[in-house]
């Protein structure tokens, strides 16, 4: 962190994160020991490029703002706050991969966009697994899922506490 302090003054005013903290999605030593090994492997595998393409990819996905029946979440836009953070804090330099939930009436037409609820889950675990340095979910979620979609499809959510593959 470098001594900056918000409060007392900093030789970096940015007031970005030095350190992101997240949690491992895990059920028990083993997939603790499997997901673990992988980082390290990130890490420390001499044959990866340098510099290594994907510390400069990140994932953004969200789900909807607007439902099919053309009423809105109170929480507010996911998707938009996704964007300003793309737009107004990601280095430019950062390849940026979006899946956003949302099936509003009339259609979509960003491709990052994706208004089946089958397809989008599918859509963001196939994001995970390429690899993105920094995944960032904007929505609704719980301990075992993020997101929810249509509850007429098999796993009515964008990513779950089991989508471990």
């Amino acid at each position: 962190l470098d001594d900056e302090d918000p409060l007392e003054g900093t030789t970096d005013p940015d007031f970005l994160m030095d350190i992101w903290i997240g949690r491992l999605s895990v059920q028990d030593e083993a997939q603790l020991t499997t997901v673990v090994n992988k980082i390290v492997g990130y890490e420390t595998d001499p044959t990866k490029d340098v510099p290594a393409t994907w510390r400069q990819t990140s994932l953004f996905y969200a789900e909807e703002y607007m439902r099919s029946d053309g009423t809105t979440d109170a929480a507010g836009d996911f998707a938009a706050f996704s964007d300003a953070i793309i737009n107004d804090v990601q280095p430019n330099y950062v390849n940026t991969m979006r899946v956003y939930y949302d099936p509003r009436p009339g259609g979509v037409s960003d491709v990052w966009r994706e208004p089946d609820a089958a397809q989008v889950r599918l859509r963001v675990i196939q994001a995970l697994q390429s690899g993105p340095a920094l995944a960032t979910y904007n929505g609704h979620s719980n301990h075992w899922q993020n997101g929810s979609t249509d509850k007429s499809v098999a796993d009515p959510y964008l990513f779950g506490f089991n989508d471990i593959y």
